[in-house]
Parts: C-alpha cells; structure tokens; sequence
C-alpha cells in the first residue's frame, strides 16, 4: 500500500472547503531479530523485504535474501520484520552504516573520511548513452502511482538490458535506492545494474549506495551536491544531474557515457 486519505482543508479562491486528499503512506519498520531490534527505519510500506535486503545489504554489509524473512504488521501501523540468521549481531546503530539519520550522515563519527566506500564487488563494465538515460527516466516517469497519486514520494530506478529495468518508491529516497537494491539482488545477484537514476536530487549518501553497488553511472532529475560530486569523482562515477532530454550537467567521468567523443 502506498497511500491513504485524510480529511484536509483546501484553500481555493479565497474560501476554504473540506476535502480527502490522497498522502503518501509511512510508518515505523523495525528490522529485528529473536533477540532484539536491529534498527528502525521510517518508510512506505510497499516492498518491505526488498527495503530490508537492499538496506541490510548498502549500510551494513549483510547479504540476506527475502526468504529469511518474516513480516508482520501490527495494529499500530509498525511493520516487525523477523531476519532470521542474524542472531548475536550487533545492534545496526552500533555498526558503520552510510546513512545515520533522517537527515543524512550527519552522526557519523568519520564524516571526513566518508568520501572512501567500500565497492561490494568490481563495478559494471556496460556504458550508456544520453538516449538510453532519457529513455530510463520515461519509462520511471510512467511508472510511479505513488507519486501520481500523492505527488510526495521519491522514486529510484536500476537501468539494465532492454527495458527489464527495477523501478521502486518511497517517501524516503534513501528507502527507495535500498528497495530497488533489494528486488535487484533478488533477481540479478551476479551482475551489476548499468544505471541508477533518481526522481530528486543526488546528494553524498546516495552516491555511497551507487558505489557499494558498483554503479558506474548515477543520473538524476535535480541538483548535486558538492559530497555527491566529489564521491563520484573519488570512485570513478559518472554523475548526471539536472537531466533534461536534451541538456543535463555532468560531473566526473564522461567514459561512463558511451555517446561522447571526449
């Protein structure tokens, strides 16, 4: 489920009338084990066990698969997501992780050093054109009902072959690059995805996702920010922003982009 109405008043010429309007859907998720809760995370719940594997996976390096799960919803809106296997882990709060609040990295104690991420493994070879990246933002752009129905969540898209691209959402755009990490695994665990694209702005976390994902190329609809641009640099990532159909900004690497002649 991606949304829910409430009762609003709308302000229109000059008057007010009571209405339902359509908001995007977010509640708790606890990600535990039998022995105790390994964190906790705000998030639409749609895609749940693909947001615990891709996140479990890009901030703690756990490799889980979804048939170690078990969810259940509880009747104050909290989603419980059993992990088995991972008894006597360290609670996640405790562990290096990219993203340590709601408003990024901002609690890490290296957040110095944070330009550095370890590559889950080597990063994909495939290049890609400004055409094929326009092509991946339609195909994202028609498909997310979250958004057309609520306007309030972010969407991230995994690029692959032909057009079997992974596309998810979620009022959190960390949560989003995690859920489409997670149906990525679940499908494709021994390749590399040849794109991520973003419906909003780029900023250091999600280019440490990009990286641990072995992502070569990150285009997104808004801006950079000077953590993304220098992370994509240190990791030979090819950053896109403020992509148009025919104009975009890009930082770092153009041998990322199979149509330049740079």
């Amino acid at each position: 489920m991606l949304h829910d109405d409430r009762s609003i008043h709308r302000f229109s010429d000059s008057s007010f009338a009571i209405e339902a309007d359509r908001l995007a859907l977010e509640v708790l998720v606890e990600l535990k084990t039998t022995e105790r809760i390994l964190t906790r995370l705000l998030a639409t719940p749609h895609d749940i066990e693909h947001l615990t594997v891709g996140h479990l996976f890009l901030e703690h390096d756990l490799d889980i698969t979804p048939e170690r799960l078990v969810l259940k919803h509880l009747d104050n809106g909290t989603v419980s997501v059993l992990v088995n296997g991972l008894e006597g882990t360290t609670p996640l709060y405790e562990r290096p992780s990219i993203v340590t609040s709601s408003c990024g990295a901002c609690d890490h104690p290296h957040l110095h050093n944070r330009l550095e991420v370890d590559r889950a493994g080597p990063p994909s070879s495939d290049t890609v054109s400004m055409e094929q990246l326009t092509k991946g933002f339609q195909v994202m752009r028609s498909r997310q009902p979250g958004f057309e129905a609520t306007g309030g969540m972010h969407a991230a898209l995994l690029l692959d072959q032909g057009d079997n691209h992974i596309i998810c959402e979620d009022i959190g755009r960390h949560n989003a690059v995690d859920k489409a990490w997670g149906s990525w695994r679940s499908e494709h665990r021994d390749r590399r995805p040849r794109a991520l694209l973003l419906s909003g702005r780029v900023g250091w976390d999600v280019v440490a996702k990009a990286a641990r994902m072995g992502v070569h190329t990150i285009a997104s609809v808004g801006a950079a920010s000077t953590m993304a641009a220098d992370t994509a640099r240190s990791h030979n990532i090819t950053l896109v922003s403020f992509w148009k159909p025919h104009s975009s900004v890009v930082i770092g690497r153009l041998e990322g982009l199979n149509d330049t002649n740079n």
